[in-house]
């Protein structure tokens, strides 16, 4: 929960951290590793995984990076990393543990409250309000001032609204993969355009008069 609270309420997650942070230690300062829960949230099965990520997630969102490296040492001690056909994997841990132990690795300290509270568009466009699972996006990226994206249908082929924010109100922008090939911006900088998705569909959006 430190991990979200540092962001609605910095003060309570630093201090909710602090009182976590008195049982993961005994008297002796050694790690008690006995204080995380032995059951893995991800599959119910017998392991501490879940709890070391997660507990590192909050870690490293507070800057601790004592407790950080702690956790990641446990987590690798006892469910050691394995790579199997170009791939690592641990054994005994559930694919939540997985994305939790991506996401610790990710984070440095306040990231996620900064990405909520002080997004850095830098006035490049990124997709939007998208209406999940009809519309699935497999890549989006910023390159040459464009924004590239493939997207796929997740229920159903047809045709779907598309958004796309942090434009210049008013501004006007091109489209190359869409039913229209231009569109103008709203006064929130939003504009609203319409795609066929039929598989692997790709588009490129750029501000009129780019090369």
């Amino acid at each position: 929960p430190c991990f979200f609270l540092n962001t609605i309420a910095p003060d309570l997650a630093v201090r909710q951290w602090l009182l976590l942070r008195r049982k993961l230690f005994n008297k002796s300062s050694d790690f008690n590793r006995q204080a995380f829960w032995p059951i893995d949230t991800g599959n119910y099965g017998f392991s501490r995984a879940s709890a070391y990520t997660a507990t590192a997630l909050a870690a490293a969102e507070l800057g601790d990076e004592a407790v950080y490296k702690h956790c990641m040492l446990a987590l690798e001690q006892e469910c050691p990393s394995v790579v199997k056909n170009g791939v690592i994997h641990r054994q005994h841990a559930s694919v939540w543990a997985h994305g939790v132990e991506i996401m610790a690795r990710a984070v440095t300290r306040n990231s996620f409250r900064d990405m909520l509270l002080k997004p850095k568009n830098n006035s490049q466009f990124y997709l939007t309000d998208l209406k999940y699972p009809e519309v699935l996006v497999a890549s989006a990226f910023i390159e040459e001032n464009k924004l590239r994206a493939v997207l796929y249908p997740g229920l159903e082929d047809g045709i779907h609204d598309i958004s796309v924010g942090g434009l210049r109100p008013e501004g006007r922008y091109c489209i190359q993969g869409a039913l229209s090939t231009n569109v103008m911006a709203n006064h929130d900088g939003k504009a609203v355009f319409k795609i066929m998705l039929t598989g692997r569909t790709c588009f490129l959006f750029y501000a009129e008069g780019e090369v």
